[in-house]
């Protein structure tokens, strides 16, 4: 996501849905960091999810469980 203009903004944010799901842009936010960062995600079985960023990164979200769904996530600086 990107805007401001001039004085601009710019983030990197991970959502996820469950399969055959329509994308729903407000869903819920896992994962936020800023635009530059690319996060590597890997599910680990149906129900986790690891996401590895640059420990270096600036993260403001993260959560350890989706939208009440029995999904664990786990994050993974390097």
């Amino acid at each position: 996501m990107m805007g401001g203009g001039a004085a601009g903004w710019c983030y990197v944010y991970v959502k996820i849905r469950k399969r055959g799901e329509q994308f729903n842009p407000d869903g819920d936010i896992i994962f936020q960091t800023r635009c530059g960062v690319e996060p590597e995600l890997k599910w680990q079985g149906e129900n986790g999810l690891s996401i590895a960023y640059p420990r270096e990164a600036a993260v403001y979200t993260q959560e350890k469980r989706w939208g009440g769904e029995p999904v664990a996530i786990s994050y993974v600086p390097q």
